[in-house]
């Protein structure tokens, strides 16, 4: 499995901005669509399937960037900043959600 699967610091900041974005789109055009006023069928069928998908992106967005692994390794880490070695390995795969204690 690839080493950068999630968690990296050089791919969540631009990744998570991609998906903020799109949220704003999809939320934007869901106001749209549930202004109040006469709406066809069509409409009320892409409101459906825009709430359907906004609320996919957000277990995406809750799923994949969980403050849990960050606080695991975190509180890890020696007290003394003295104390940490650089060839510290993290292993994401090792990481356990909040999803897996539950």
């Amino acid at each position: 499995m690839s080493e950068h699967k999630l968690y990296m610091h050089d791919d969540i900041g631009p990744r998570l901005e991609h998906l903020m974005d799109l949220h704003n789109v999809w939320s934007f055009g869901l106001s749209l669509l549930e202004r109040p006023g006469y709406h066809t069928d069509l409409e009320k069928q892409h409101a459906e399937m825009l709430r359907v998908a906004i609320k996919m992106l957000n277990y995406r967005l809750e799923e994949e960037y969980s403050p849990t692994p960050y606080a695991k390794v975190i509180n890890s880490l020696p007290k003394e900043a003295k104390e940490i070695k650089d060839d510290i390995k993290i292993d994401p795969d090792d990481f356990t959600t909040h999803r897996d204690t539950v």
